[in-house]
């Protein structure tokens, strides 16, 4: 026999094969995705057309919802594993080889690159277990058919919201708008909270700068308006698994599924190995209940067709905040007042008129004006000021701890999957009431409501970025 030459081999891509096979896999996967995504989304993935040489794009579906719009991306399939993935002719070329050199065709044929003085494919086996390039290589019409496929769900919800301004505001007494909120002492109209003790005051005796909680916090009232984006970025990733059923085999030589594979007794379409001593009989000789490797077995072409699925989820909370800044920042009337002055004693409106604290008998803004530039011309609380570049502030959450598990072995993961809580930390629709409530499941003192970020816990991380 001639030996193929592997010097002559020429550069080509690997066709895709089994085209067929990845429909039928395609549309299973997504058939499991959208059982999953039922309840807040509706995709729908038509099956290929005719076999094609390149690898199905990724293809992009935009839903809009009544609070949201949605985008469905579904990643290409990986269509075909050569099997083994270091298969070796007895001439120690691989399959990308055989295929580069055109010695095979995509349907288990000769290609043109191989000689009749080669022989057969049969007579250049993997020396390892015994089987030809039709039988281990993609490229040459064999290989393993896989179905792995990704789709990822990422939903925008865009909504009014607030920022407290300035952020970290504390009051002359130390207290934050969290703490104004926390403890009542202010309703979100701006008036006392039921927490307020009126021997206090006024929310204006506990300014500083002339800023009260009543200006400052948006529970109070207060602080400056924006715009909310959620985006919730989901990635299902689908793959057709095989599982050994039952799971702990054995056969009556004590041989388990592990050991058939490990030792080439068995091939994946159910025939002897190369390991398999004929004098030993067939599979059927060595069953239990009736269920021998071929039965039991993934590897020896038997086992149970499943899917496998593990999901990943992030959320992201983006604030658009458009700002103002006085200008010029240190700006003062001719009587010698601040816009913080202004804005404290009332002295003007947002939309540049006299404010309730202003005495008209003192005229006009402009009257008290300097260089020409007046409280209505400086003084953003007055009209006035120039608009800055918006800041965005990004709010972030982590799990904590980034793999908790409650006692039940469930982890954030499964309680987003499973709707078992809401964002606000209630019960979901998943969770039933017979259960008890999440402490009833904790670990360490820590459930679902403090760990993880779609239950209402984890740890909240927020970035503010100048643009």
């Amino acid at each position: 026999l001639i030996e193929p030459n592997s010097r002559d081999l020429v550069s080509d891509r690997l066709p895709s094969t089994y085209c067929p096979r990845q429909s039928r896999a395609l549309q299973a996967a997504m058939n499991f995705m959208l059982a999953l995504l039922a309840s807040t989304i509706a995709v729908a993935i038509s099956k290929q057309d005719a076999c094609s040489a390149e690898m199905p794009q990724q293809r992009t579906a935009i839903l809009l919802q009544k609070d949201a719009r949605v985008k469905v991306s579904v990643g290409p399939l990986e269509p075909c594993a050569d099997n083994p993935s270091n298969w070796q002719s007895s001439s120690g070329h691989t399959c990308d080889e055989f295929v580069a050199a055109q010695w095979c065709t995509a349907d288990g044929g000769y290609g043109p690159g191989w000689e009749s003085s080669f022989g057969t494919f049969d007579q250049w086996p993997d020396l390892a277990d015994g089987s030809s390039a039709p039988e281990a290589c993609c490229g040459c019409g064999g290989g393993k058919p896989a179905s792995h496929t990704t789709v990822t769900v990422t939903r925008y919800v865009t909504q009014p919201a607030c920022v407290d301004t300035p952020v970290g505001w504390q009051g002359s007494g130390g207290r934050t708008c969290g703490d104004y909120a926390e403890n009542h002492f202010c309703n979100e109209d701006g008036s006392l909270g039921i927490g307020w003790n009126i021997s206090w005051g006024t929310f204006a005796d506990w300014s500083v700068n002339g800023i009260s909680a009543d200006e400052a916090c948006c529970d109070c009232g207060g602080g400056t308006s924006a715009s909310s984006t959620t985006v919730t970025a989901t990635q299902y990733i689908t793959q057709h698994v095989c599982a050994d059923s039952p799971v702990d085999w054995q056969g009556s030589s004590g041989r388990t599924c592990a050991d058939y594979s490990a030792n080439h007794l068995c091939n994946e379409d159910g025939s002897l190995g190369i390991g398999w001593n004929l004098s030993w009989g067939t599979f059927a000789d060595w069953a239990v209940n009736g269920i021998s490797a071929a039965d039991a077995c993934c590897d020896c072409g038997g086992g149970t067709s499943a899917f496998s699925s593990t999901m990943t989820t992030t959320t992201t909370r983006y604030i658009t905040q458009h700002i103002c800044a006085d200008s010029p920042v240190d700006w003062q009337g001719s009587s010698g007042r601040t816009c913080a002055d202004y804005s404290a004693n009332h002295l003007c409106n947002e939309d540049g008129s006299l404010g309730t604290g202003w005495n008209l008998s003192w005229g006009t803004f402009a009257d008290w004006a300097v260089n020409g530039i007046s409280a209505a011309d400086a003084c953003c609380d007055c009209g006035g000021g120039t608009s800055a570049s918006p800041n965005a502030v990004q709010h972030t959450c982590a799990d904590t701890p980034n793999n908790w598990q409650g006692s039940s072995g469930r982890t954030c993961a499964d309680h987003s999957a499973n709707h078992l809580c809401n964002e606000d930390g209630s019960f979901g629709i998943g969770w039933s009431i017979s259960w008890g409530t999440f402490a009833d499941w904790a670990v360490d003192g820590i459930s679902a409501v403090d760990a993880c970020c779609a239950c209402g816990g984890g740890t909240q991380a927020t970035n503010l970025a100048m643009h």
